[in-house]
């Protein structure tokens, strides 16, 4: 329920759901708790098909999809993705 105020940046909802939540697209996926944020997708790419990486999901944004690859390095499993850049001004 949406608890209004005069002032609209006091308001709140007493709601438990979430309008975005983490699991919103409703993926059964598990990643490392390592990562890796690059930022050049050509070289992302290259270093992926390098080291045998393996594509498990992707993420779309308002400008592209961007795909999340595992790979193993050392016996340790890690997280390769873009990172997606905002402009701010």
């Amino acid at each position: 329920m949406l608890i209004k105020n005069e002032w609209p940046i006091l308001e709140y909802d007493t709601s438990q759901q979430a309008v975005l939540a983490p699991d919103h697209e409703q993926l059964d996926l598990k990643l490392p708790k390592l990562a890796v944020f690059a930022f050049l997708s050509s070289q992302i790419e290259a270093y992926a098909a390098k080291h045998q990486a393996k594509r498990v999901a992707e993420f779309v944004s308002a400008t592209k999809t961007y795909p999340i690859f595992v790979i193993e390095r050392a016996g340790q499993q890690i997280c390769l993705v873009q990172a997606a850049i905002q402009n701010v001004e």
